[in-house]
C-alpha cells in the first residue's frame, strides 16, 4: 500500500523469501528486513534506538508473534509456561511499550496486536496459549486507554482458523468437523487477516481503538451454523 516496512523475524530464510516476493510484485514502499528474535528485548531496544538515530519514525506497529504448542494443562511444565508467556505476552507487551514511547515523541501512533479466537474459546491442549492471548487482549484495552491522550491507537485481531503452517496439521486431522462451526463454511486465508490489518493501519479506521476484532468467518456465532 506504499508504506515503508521494517520486518523483524528470527527466520532469515523467511525474510529472504519475503524480500524476493515483494521485489517480484514491484511494491511501492521500501522493505527492510532484520533477523532478530524478539524474545531478546535488549536486541529489539537496540534496534529501535538505532533506527531512531538514523531518522526513522515508526507510525504503525504490527505484533504478529506467537507459538502454539499442543500441551494439555496436566502435562504443562514450568518451562513450557514460561516460553509461551515470554513469546506470546511478555515480548509483545514490552515491545509495545518501547514503541509507544517512540510514538509519544512523534505525537501519534498505531499499534496492532495479533491475538487469537482462542482467547475467547480455548481448545483442549492449548490452554496456556489461549490464556496468553486472552491476557494480551485485556492489555490491549488498557494500552488503548492509557495511550489515547498521546494520539496512539491500539487494537487487536482475533483470527479464526486461518490456513497457515501453524494450523495445517489440525486442519488435516479435523478439518471437516471444524468447518461445521464456521458460518462461511471455509477456512480463512492469510491475506484476509492482512487486509484487516491494513484497514486498522489506515486512516479509514481513525476512530477505532481498544477493539478486539474477530476475523473468523463467523466461527461459533450460533450453536450450529450448518444446520
Amino acid at each position: 500500500a506504499g508504506a515503508n516496512v521494517h520486518v523483524i523475524s528470527r527466520s532469515e530464510k523467511k525474510l529472504s523469501e519475503l524480500s524476493s516476493i515483494l521485489k517480484m510484485e514491484n511494491t511501492k514502499g521500501i522493505l527492510s528486513v532484520f533477523p532478530l528474535d524478539i524474545i531478546d528485548l535488549k536486541l529489539f531496544y537496540t534496534f529501535l534506538n538505532t533506527e531512531k538515530a538514523n531518522g526513522i519514525n515508526f507510525d504503525v506497529m504490527v505484533n504478529s508473534v506467537g507459538i502454539y504448542p499442543k500441551i494439555r494443562l496436566i502435562d504443562t511444565k514450568q518451562e513450557d509456561w514460561d516460553l509461551i508467556m515470554n513469546v506470546n505476552l511478555r515480548s509483545v507487551f514490552f515491545i509495545s511499550k518501547y514503541m509507544a514511547q517512540h510514538m509519544i515523541a512523534n505525537g501519534n501512533g498505531n499499534i496492532i496486536n495479533i491475538a487469537s479466537f482462542a482467547s475467547e474459546l480455548p481448545s483442549v491442549g492449548t490452554g496456556v496459549y489461549a490464556a496468553s492471548k486472552a491476557a494480551l487482549n485485556n492489555l490491549v484495552k488498557s494500552m488503548a486507554t492509557e495511550w489515547a491522550p498521546y494520539n496512539i491507537r491500539v487494537n487487536a485481531l482475533n483470527p479464526g482458523v486461518i490456513k497457515t503452517e501453524m494450523t495445517q496439521e489440525r486442519i488435516d486431522k479435523k478439518g471437516e468437523n471444524m468447518l461445521k462451526h464456521i458460518a462461511l463454511n471455509r477456512f480463512g486465508e492469510p491475506s484476509e487477516v492482512a487486509e484487516t490489518v491494513l484497514f486498522i493501519a489506515s486512516r479509514a479506521s481513525s476512530y477505532i481503538t481498544g477493539e478486539i476484532i474477530n476475523v473468523t468467518g463467523g466461527k461459533l456465532i450460533t450453536q450450529d451454523p450448518r444446520q
